[in-house]
């Protein structure tokens, strides 16, 4: 305590905050330079209609055709406004998990009940910046190949960069459009952010009880490392069919947007284009786009959904989810119970290293800065 203009004024908390912001936005760049790529594929692979059948394939592919700017597309809106959301996420999770953790009935054989209720608060505070930025940057992720001719040869993006999305989708969609999948989003990552921190606090109070050490040490870096990563991957894993649904929701409104106009035309209108796994292309409300004239009869290589080859391919991309709980149902339906977990190998892949640089950077640098602050 110090006193400040004749009041008493708790300069500890001013301290804590300070190294919780410094140490969060350093981790959260340093994690989203590194790890964005693997983001990039796993939102094409969980793309309705992809023909992508792993993450090496979308990895390989989107290098060879769109270069290394391919895998970094969106990259500007995580690094401008997600930095602060990230920042937002560790300083909530860290105020309502020393408010939890007061409470005496969760200081001891039930803590895991405060770090489950902090995260939640965290991803609830986040997601207010977190939704748009997700919104803009999938929309620019799945916005493919554009105007190198191979899918629609002559077309114009709707999208020419990260803020231009921004002021498109809120000028045609309004604040819906802008924190379209909010709720999914929040059912997605609010129930990840809570298992994860239950399980990275819990794999971290079994190293400082192996290592005989105090709860205010900490752990060795190696053991901080295995810590997150292990929580990333187990979290991710679980809340992989909400985020699923969670992306489809925001790009549906991209998929029944107007079709194409032609870069002959003085101004681009309203496109969006998401590949089937034939390869065509489908605009539109989902109907099949004659670009080169007359429609591609179904080749006989089409998926198989539920034990039964799919005639219409565009169905998938077609189908509107109205809410989480009926995309849920309706993915289960169509495509099995593996379906919802379409693309889990990348989210793990992603989660894994994200969290496991993220947090170990920010535990890391909190301390380093707490020293630093201290001297």
């Amino acid at each position: 305590m110090e006193e400040v203009g004749g009041e008493e004024v708790d300069t500890s908390s001013y301290t804590q905050f300070l190294e919780s912001m410094l140490a969060s936005a350093t981790a959260g760049v340093i994690s989203r330079i590194l790890c964005h790529p693997l983001d990039t594929c796993k939102a094409r692979l969980q793309n309705p209609g992809s023909e992508f059948t792993s993450t090496l394939q979308v990895f390989r592919q989107t290098l060879q055709q769109e270069g290394l700017g391919g895998l970094y597309r969106g990259l500007g809106t995580v690094v401008s406004i997600g930095t602060p959301a990230f920042m937002l996420y560790l300083a909530t999770y860290e105020y309502a998990k020393k408010l939890c953790l007061s409470i005496p009935a969760l200081q001891h054989d039930y803590q895991f009940v405060g770090h489950f209720s902090a995260g939640m608060a965290a991803e609830t505070a986040s997601c207010l910046i977190y939704v748009p930025v997700d919104v803009v940057k999938e929309r620019l992720q799945v916005q493919r190949r554009l105007l190198n001719g191979r899918e629609i040869p002559g077309s114009l993006p709707m999208y020419r960069g990260t803020w231009h999305a921004l002021s498109t989708i809120a000028r045609q969609e309004g604040l819906r459009g802008v924190y379209r999948g909010y709720g999914a989003t929040l059912l997605s990552f609010g129930p990840f952010s809570a298992f994860y921190f239950v399980f990275y606090e819990t794999f971290k109070g079994w190293g400082l009880r192996h290592l005989r050490l105090d709860k205010a040490e900490t752990l060795p870096f190696h053991m901080t490392l295995a810590s997150a990563a292990s929580a990333g991957a187990l979290a991710s894993l679980i809340t992989n069919p909400m985020d699923l649904v969670r992306l489809r929701l925001q790009v549906q409104r991209g998929s029944s947007l107007p079709p194409l106009t032609p870069a002959l035309h003085s101004s681009p209108a309203p496109f969006a284009s998401f590949p089937s796994s034939t390869g065509a292309s489908w605009t539109g409300v989902g109907s099949p786009a004659q670009v080169h004239g007359a429609p591609t009869a179904p080749p006989s290589h089409l998926p198989m959904v539920k034990g039964e080859r799919v005639a219409d391919t565009a169905a998938i991309v077609r189908e509107q989810y109205h809410n989480t709980l009926d995309g849920l149902i309706k993915v289960y339906n169509r495509e099995g119970f593996r379906g919802l977990f379409k693309g889990s190998g990348a989210r793990i892949a992603f989660f894994t290293p994200s969290t496991m640089i993220s947090m170990t950077v920010y535990d890391t640098l909190k301390g380093e800065i707490h020293n630093l602050l201290s001297c």
